[in-house]
């Protein structure tokens, strides 16, 4: 027989995990978007060390930028993925918590300021790539761009 207790326990800790859960999914879809631009940018760096036209091929400045910009993509792929791990491991505990009735509350907090920490990093190398790739163009629009 099924504890009325225990069952409302669980769906309790269900209910509280739903919130990582759709962070989880909002993580995802930005790394949909870093490993769309990782894969243009790599698109490119070949094209510049592939082209047989001797002017396209001396575009040194320009192929030691896309290769930080690839740098800074991995890098926040990287710390995306390790955020997203760091939420399943909050997941994890909760359940944990809930079920063997450990009080881990501030291992829960610490995990999940360590996945917004790891999150907040990843953005940022996704922000000095973004930046990077507009002083590429010459992007008037980009406020941090060389005047």
């Amino acid at each position: 027989m099924i504890d009325t207790a225990s069952a409302t326990n669980v769906v309790e800790t269900i209910r509280i995990a739903v919130t990582p859960v759709f962070l989880l999914t909002g993580i995802g879809a930005l790394l949909s978007v870093m490993t769309g631009r990782l894969s243009r940018i790599m698109d490119r760096a070949r094209e510049l060390e592939n082209n047989p036209d001797p002017a396209l091929r001396d575009q040194r400045p320009e192929l030691n930028l896309t290769r930080t910009r690839m740098k800074l993509i991995k890098v926040a792929v990287l710390l995306s993925v390790v955020s997203v791990f760091v939420v399943c491991l909050v997941i994890a505990l909760l359940f944990v918590s809930s079920l063997v009735g450990l009080h881990i509350d501030v291992a829960v907090a610490l995990a999940f300021i360590a996945s917004m920490l790891l999150l907040m990093a990843g953005l940022l190398c996704f922000l000095l790539e973004v930046t990077l790739a507009l002083r590429l163009l010459g992007n008037p629009a980009d406020p941090l761009a060389d005047s």
